[in-house]
Order: structure tokens, then sequence, then C-alpha cells
């Protein structure tokens, strides 16, 4: 560090990267089967939308929101981090197809191919928070048709332009 303080910088988020994965707006989960991606736009003079989008590769799917059984990890999306300034206010997910698979002999609720979930986002406060960025956690358990993995929580760091709030 002191030879190279330049460096000190890369090494901490080198050593983030490693301990926690990669961070940001966009990630991938599922051993890339996956692409979880979120934006704050602003959709109204008064409304500001987070939207969450899962690209699902073909053959994987995740389970919807409210799942048809109660042992499968439903599909939610969440501020992280505690109250940021900021709080959702509705979600909107979408609509499942109900399909049936080998390996389950009930019908399954799921989500497949692209998927967009739409947050109505509200201030709490006048205080937008510190960070120039929205902790959003997407939880999701993805599956094929013969496999379900360990359910997943991505936190991904969404950028906030202050103009998609009104200010």
């Amino acid at each position: 560090i002191e030879r190279a303080p330049a460096g000190y910088p890369h090494l901490l988020i080198g050593l983030s990267q490693l301990r926690h994965g990669e961070a940001g707006e966009g990630q991938y989960t599922a051993g890339g089967a996956v692409r979880a991606e979120a934006r704050v736009v602003r959709t109204g003079a008064e409304a500001t939308t987070l939207a969450v989008e899962l690209r699902i590769r073909p053959g994987w799917h995740v389970n919807a929101e409210r799942p048809l059984q109660d042992y499968l990890v439903p599909t939610s999306v969440r501020l992280a981090d505690g109250d940021r300034g900021w709080r959702i206010e509705r979600t909107v997910y979408p609509a499942p197809r109900t399909v049936r698979l080998g390996f389950q002999p009930e019908s399954l609720a799921l989500y497949e191919g692209a998927v967009r979930i739409d947050a109505r986002l509200q201030r709490t406060n006048g205080q937008g928070g510190t960070r120039p960025w929205l902790p959003v956690e997407v939880r999701q358990q993805a599956c094929s048709d013969q496999v379900c993995l360990a359910p997943e929580t991505l936190t991904l760091n969404v950028p906030v332009d202050s103009s998609a709030f009104g200010e």
C-alpha cells in the first residue's frame, strides 16, 4: 500500500468482488441461466418506478411470485439495507405461466424467457439517502425441467439519478 497507494482502491474492489460477487445494476445467477437487471425510471410527474428485468435462458424458469406449492421459493423484489429514503409502494408481477413439468406431477406457476417486474417507489422522507444507488434484492429459484437449484438472493446496486425523483 505504501509503495503503490493508487492501486489500493483496486485492491479493495477486487476483494469485494471476490467476497460478494459481481456488483452493479445487472448480475447473473443460476450459473448464468438467469440475468437480473434493474433501473430506476421516471414514469410520470409524480411517479418513479423500479424496473427489474429477468432474462431466463431457454430450458430454465423461475418460480412465480405466488408459487402453487408452499415449499417452492417465490420470486420477489424488495429494497435492501433498510430505509434509504424510499419504499416500494406497490409491486406488479407479470402473470405466470402454469405448466406441468417432468419432475413434478402438479402444475407449477412460473416465469420463463424475458420477465419484467415493476415496483412503484415512494419517498419516505425528504432525504434521498446518501448513496448514488439504491440497493435492490431479487430473490429467485431457478429450475430446469429436471433440477431445481438452490434459491439465490442478488443485491443489485441500481444507480439513482436525482431527476428520477423530481429533484
